[in-house]
């Protein structure tokens, strides 16, 4: 693949193949590939994030993930500072390989 060198910003409106055939060095059987951010600008399909109003759906979501993402890092601090529990975490790891058919795990990707 070869970028093509020059293209302006691409506005509502721009024909999008013109700019592409001049500034490009196209030549028979040439596949040309486009990245479908550009077709959006090109074809006014453009959203500024500012103007969205998200869901209560989507704030829900966004709200459950960061919860789940704080958790996990909760735990994975709780995990590496006490023994017991990356003993106890390890066991049920290989529990689970054993019950995947694995007989050969990675060890537990923590350090501590």
């Amino acid at each position: 693949m070869i970028p093509v060198r020059g293209l302006p910003e691409v506005r509502e409106g721009d024909d999008l193949a013109e700019l592409i055939a001049a500034a490009a060095d196209l030549e028979d059987g040439d596949v040309v590939v486009v990245a479908h951010k550009v077709v959006s600008k090109a074809e006014g399909r453009v959203v500024r994030l500012a103007e969205v109003e998200p869901s209560a759906q989507a704030r829900d979501l966004a709200a459950a993930r960061r919860i789940v993402s704080d958790a996990l890092r909760l735990l994975a601090v709780a995990v590496v500072s006490n023994p017991q529990w990356r003993t106890d975490l390890e066991r049920r790891q290989q529990r689970l390989e054993r019950r995947l058919g694995r007989n050969e795990s990675p060890a537990l990707a923590l350090t501590g």
